[in-house]
This record gives structure tokens, C-alpha cells and sequence, in this order.
């Protein structure tokens, strides 16, 4: 198995940085993390995908919530739910440090090749949000990313005080809204949380349809999710730090003991565990009747517990990656995050063709437990897509179009 280890910087040109990186500096550690993530993502945001906007955060609307439906619910509010996001927000912030020293060493522009790569994300997350899935979250990365920069020379120390003051900021203003939350806006909160039957039928009838009836949801639905940056600087920004201050401290390339990310997992993802559980718990108890007890209140143990299981899970998968056994597996999930720009978007074509009108037209019609099965067919196949892709390719396709737009210079795609 290939060691982790912090890419050598040799001094070249500013024409050899250009060059996109190989294989043999990739740090292959991250790429297993990231291609977990990715794949983790899935299982959430297969109930976007597949049914209405509200299910997301209200189990109990347009569909049968019981049985192995709520067991499924149980399942992926507690394991998945804000996880794998917090996970991947965190490698964005720890690929932009790469980037970075990675250019800086050889005296090069970090400043000019990440805004040029950040607006690119944006405008792709903007092609992706309003043509194919309004879900998107690159264009919202794209534009965090644009601030995160200015901190990535400070020490991990101060990245990881201001990441955690951030996301614990965010915690405040929530329970500051749900004590003080004008009525006007609480009953707007409500009617997003449980859609009228005209809503309801609306929704199912767009997606249904055609392309073209679906674009016009996805451009209301945008402006729903546009509506959610506010919360976001704070929760993606402070991440994003994290992810920073943690690739520094050699946590995601693998550099650290095995006790300590035993640690991690005792220290962050028990507790955080416990903290999803009882989420769950209250939620069902709540009936998902008031948004904002839901959505502002009982969201709280999750929104904490998340972020520990997330940093607990980070310990775990350096476990697993730094174990002897699994050869074949962790090869098939290093591809998987090398292509995880690809992979994304991909799980987007492959699900908006199963549910939406233009396709199979499966929207509204699946349950919860199978949609979930779905989502695990789509990983099985990009798990034995990515590995064979790379041994034929350089980059996924999107990672090639986004290197060659970045560098205004067409990067070699084929293996030799």
C-alpha cells in the first residue's frame, strides 16, 4: 500500500506548475476520505432526488412513515445526516491549503489560480443547480472558498478557534430565532415545512414533466436554497477552517498515530453518536408538526452531534486506511474522491434520469427504504466506474475540464 505523505515541492517554472499532479503525489489518504464522503452524500441526498423539497427535513410528508421507512429514517438521520457534508466541507478546506503551498513553494500566484478555480466552481455549480439538480452545492463552496483564502496561512490554532466560533455562532442564532422569530417569518418556515396539497401536487406534477416543466421548479427551488448561504457561511466556513488546520496537523494525510485517531473516535464520534440518537429520538417524538421547534430547537443535537461524528469518522477512516487488509476496496474509493467533481455531478445525471419526467419518471413513487437502495446501486456502479476510468485516464472528465479552464491550458488526459 502506497504511504501517505506531504507532496515534495521542486522548484520548476511557473509552466511546470501547470502541469496537473500525478498520481505518485497524490496524497491517497485524502482521496480515500473524500471518495466516502462523496458516496455518503448520496444516501441524504437521494430524498431530494426522488421526492419533494420538504421530505428532506420532514420525513412524515408525502409518503408512508412507518416500518422499514421510519427504521431507514433512523438510520440516515443518525449515520448520515449532515456527516458526510461536514466531512467533505472540511477536505475542501484542506484542498485549498494543498493548492496553495503547493504553488507558493514554487513562487507562484496561490491567490490567481484559486479565484480562477473557485468563480469557475461557481459558475459550474450555477450550470448544475438550475439545468440538472437544484441541490447543488458547488456554486455555494465556490463562494465560501473565496473567503476561506484569506485564513490559509494562519496557524491551525487560529483556524480551528475560528472554525468552531463560527459553527457555534450559527448554533446561537438558532436558538436566538426560535425564541424570538417574528410570526410572519415562522408561519413562511411552516409552509415550507408542510406544503399545502396544491404545493404538494404542483411539485410531483413539475418533475414529472417535462425538462422544461422541471426547470421552472428547480429556478423556485434555487431561490429556496439561496436562502439557506446565510446559515451556511457560518456551519461550511468554519469547516472549511477545520479542514485547514486538520490537513496541517497531518490528521487527513494519515501522519498521526493510530492512537490517536482511536482518540477521535472516544472523544468525538461517541459522543457525537449519542447526541444523533437522541436527535432522532426528539424529532420523532416532535411529530414533525412546528418548523421552527424542528428546524431551530431539536435541529440542535444533530447540528452539534454531526460535527463530532464527523471528526470521529475522519479517525476511523485513517484507521481503515492505514489497516493491512481491504487492498482492492480502498483502491476502488481512492478512485472514487480522485473523481469526486465527476462523481457528483454524475450522481445527478443518473438520478434526475431515474426520477424526473424526461427519464423514467420515478419522482413521488418510491419510498423512502427503497430510494435508499437506489442510492446504494449508484455507488456500487461509480465504485467500479472511477478505478477502471483512471487506469485508462488521468483525471475524471470534469477534474480535466475544470484543470484545463483553470490553467487556460488543455491538461494531458490519457495515460501513456
Amino acid at each position: 500500500m502506497e504511504e501517505a505523505r506531504q507532496p515534495s515541492y521542486p522548484q520548476s517554472s511557473a509552466s511546470d506548475f501547470v502541469a496537473p499532479i500525478t498520481s505518485s503525489e497524490r496524497m491517497v489518504s485524502l482521496d480515500l476520505i473524500r471518495g466516502i464522503a462523496i458516496l455518503g452524500i448520496l444516501i441524504m441526498n437521494i430524498q431530494s432526488f426522488g421526492n419533494l423539497f420538504a421530505t428532506y427535513f420532514n420525513p412524515t410528508i408525502n409518503g408512508d412513515f412507518s416500518g422499514l421507512n421510519q427504521i431507514t429514517w433512523f438510520i440516515t438521520h443518525i449515520f448520515f445526516e449532515q456527516k458526510f457534508y461536514t466531512i467533505f466541507s472540511m477536505l475542501f478546506g484542506a484542498g485549498i491549503v494543498v493548492m496553495a503551498e503547493k504553488a507558493s513553494a514554487k513562487g507562484l500566484s496561490a491567490a490567481k489560480y484559486h479565484y480562477r478555480r473557485s468563480v469557475l466552481l461557481i459558475l459550474f455549480g450555477l450550470l448544475h443547480g438550475y439545468l440538472i439538480w437544484y441541490g447543488d452545492i458547488l456554486n455555494i463552496y465556490g463562494l465560501f472558498a473565496l473567503i476561506v483564502f484569506l485564513m490559509w496561512k494562519k496557524s491551525p490554532r487560529f483556524q480551528i478557534v475560528s472554525g468552531l466560533v463560527l459553527i457555534l455562532l450559527l448554533s446561537g442564532f438558532m436558538l436566538l430565532g426560535y425564541l424570538a422569530m417574528p410570526a410572519e417569518d415562522a408561519a413562511q418556515m411552516q409552509s415550507l415545512f408542510i406544503p399545502s396539497e396544491e404545493v404538494i401536487a404542483k411539485e410531483i406534477a413539475a418533475y414529472q414533466g417535462t425538462w422544461s416543466e422541471s426547470f421552472a421548479q428547480r429556478i423556485e427551488a434555487m431561490a429556496h436554497m439561496f436562502s439557506f448561504i446565510g446559515f451556511g457561511i457560518f456551519r461550511i466556513t468554519g469547516c472549511m477552517l477545520l479542514g485547514m488546520a486538520f490537513y496541517k496537523l497531518g490528521i487527513f494525510s494519515a501522519q498521526r498515530s493510530k492512537q490517536f485517531y482511536w482518540k477521535l473516535i472516544y472523544w468525538c464520534l461517541l459522543p457525537g453518536l449519542a447526541m444523533a440518537t437522541y436527535s432522532a429520538y426528539a424529532l420523532n417524538q416532535s411529530g414533525f408538526l412546528d418548523a421552527k421547534t424542528v428546524q431551530m430547537k431539536l435541529a440542535q443535537y444533530n447540528y452539534l452531534g454531526s460535527l463530532l461524528m464527523a471528526i470521529g469518522y475522519i479517525g476511523m477512516f485513517n484507521l481503515f486506511f492505514l489497516s493491512e487488509g481491504f487492498k482492492k476496496l480502498k483502491q476502488r474509493l481512492q478512485a472514487v474522491g480522485q473523481m469526486a467533481f465527476t462523481n457528483y455531478i454524475t450522481q445527478s445525471l443518473i438520478c434526475t434520469s431515474l426520477f424526473y419526467g424526461f427519464g423514467l419518471g420515478l419522482f413521488s413513487m418510491l419510498s423512502r427504504f427503497e430510494m435508499v437502495l437506489v442510492a446504494i446501486l449508484v455507488l456500487a456502479l461509480q465504485m467500479v466506474w472511477s478505478p477502471w476510468w483512471l487506469k485508462k485516464f488521468r483525471f475524471g472528465p470534469l477534474e480535466w475540464l475544470w484543470r484545463s479552464l483553470t490553467y487556460f491550458k488543455l491538461q494531458p488526459m490519457k495515460r501513456h
